[in-house]
């Protein structure tokens, strides 16, 4: 399955290493995505892509309270 998303390349969950560059990476995310509109699809992958680095970092908590989830 090959996904091209309008606004925002696919990341490599295994590239996030830490806690500091998951959380940066949904920084960045959602100041890119603020203004935007996402088709279900988009928001589908991007919610799970968050809940897993969320998981994986102990993040979810936070990424909830952001908008992140």
């Amino acid at each position: 399955l090959s996904i091209k998303f309008k606004y925002m390349e696919m990341i490599n969950i295994e590239s996030i290493k830490t806690q500091e560059q998951a959380r940066q990476t949904a920084i960045e995310w959602q100041h890119k995505m603020a203004n935007l509109s996402m088709s279900y699809v988009e928001l589908a992958y991007w919610s799970d892509f968050f809940t897993q680095i969320g998981k994986k970092f102990g993040l979810v908590r936070e990424f909830k309270e952001n908008g992140i989830l």
